[in-house]
This record gives C-alpha cells, structure tokens and sequence, in this order.
C-alpha cells in the first residue's frame, strides 16, 4: 500500500556494535502519527525479504533490529 504524499518517514540506520537497528519516526499532516505499522524490507537479486515490523509509539518513533542473519548484499 502506498502511502500518501503527506506522510514521511525519518529513517536512520545506527550500527552499534554487533547490533544493528534502524530508527526513525513517521509523521503526517504536521504531527507524529502513532500505531503506525512500519516493515523493513531487503531488496536484492532474488525476491523483496520481510525483516521485521513494529509499530510507531505513541510519538510517533520506531526502532528495528536487523536480524543477525541478514544478507548485506541486498538494500534496506
């Protein structure tokens, strides 16, 4: 599902240590929108991978752990 143009989402991957996650915040019509479902997707070569979900909280930010089993070849 698309989503509309007057949605954004604010992504930033952070690489700690052995631990990777991607953070970020999805906002919309001048606000934080909270309960927002947010999947992280790796794209490559074969088939788009699901990696994860979560939902927003309440202001509106997400945190994703990438799976240590994860192929770097493909693209977030």
């Amino acid at each position: 599902m698309a989503l509309p143009s007057f949605l954004r989402a604010i992504i930033i991957a952070v690489p700690a240590a052995a631990d990777e996650r991607v953070t970020g915040r999805v906002e919309g019509g001048g606000g934080d929108i909270a309960a927002a479902d947010v999947t992280l997707w790796a794209a490559g070569l074969g088939a788009p991978k699901k990696l994860g979900e979560t939902q927003t909280t309440d202001d509106g930010s997400f945190e994703l752990k990438i799976p240590d089993d994860w192929n770097e070849d493909g693209v977030l």
